[in-house]
């Protein structure tokens, strides 16, 4: 955050230490960094909850007001980050993919992939591994 906040103007420096502030007085940095830790062994919302002592719907309308996104799509975002990682640095199939971040099935990672980065998880590995095989 202090990279960030460097290159910043003053006034966004102050919107962005504020913001930042608010994450750290309702727990937002514990929950984030769960969600970084564990989001690929298929934790859900109202586990992170319990884990952080606060209600569900709680939870839910502090990531809408100081992340513009939710608990589920930081979640996603993670399981799909960590995707890519694996499409461009392993040969492994989708569905072992699919297993390790997170995903129940292939087809849902693929779904989700495509919504996410606007290509489907072959396409993408393609792309940045030419040499990889189909």
């Amino acid at each position: 955050v202090d990279a960030q906040i460097s290159e910043r103007t003053e006034g966004q420096k102050s919107a962005l230490a504020d913001w930042w502030s608010q994450i750290e007085g309702w727990r937002g940095q514990e929950c984030l960094k769960i969600i970084r830790e564990e989001a690929c062994s298929a934790i859900r919302v109202d586990d992170l909850a319990k884990r952080v002592h606060a209600s569900r719907s709680l939870l839910e309308k502090k990531f809408r007001l100081l992340l513009r996104k939710t608990p589920s799509e930081e979640i996603r975002n993670v399981r799909i980050t960590q995707a890519k990682r694996l499409l461009l640095s392993t040969d492994k199939p989708l569905a072992e993919i699919a297993y390790e971040t997170g995903f129940e099935y292939p087809e849902y990672l693929s779904v989700m992939f495509k919504r996410l980065t606007g290509e489907n998880p072959r396409d993408y590995r393609k792309r940045h591994c030419p040499e990889a095989r189909d």
